[in-house]
């Protein structure tokens, strides 16, 4: 009669090792991906820092070109404008 196959010792370290080895490379494959991941994250994250000192910049000269501080001196400098009692001298460049 033959002999029914059961596994032996030397069957389950084979197992063993063969998923040792599928989990070890599945971790370095996950843990690949996760810093490619956590570096683009890191990369985003400076843009957004960077857009919000941009937008902060773009609020601060919005609120300084509202002031009449601003256009005043922009009238006088672009359209030449002086005030009553002002007188203008204009230089030749020549």
């Amino acid at each position: 009669m033959k002999r029914k196959w059961r596994p032996n010792k030397r069957f389950f370290l084979l197992v063993f090792a063969a998923l040792f080895v599928y989990v070890g490379i599945t971790g370095l494959l996950q843990l690949q991906e996760y810093n490619a991941i956590k570096a683009e994250t890191a990369e985003k994250q400076q843009q957004i820092d960077e857009a919000k000192l941009t937008i902060e910049g773009l609020k601060n000269t919005i609120e300084y070109a509202n002031t009449p501080e601003y256009i005043e001196a922009l009238a006088r400098e672009k359209l030449g404008w002086v005030k009553k009692g002002e007188t203008r001298y204009v230089l030749d460049e020549d």
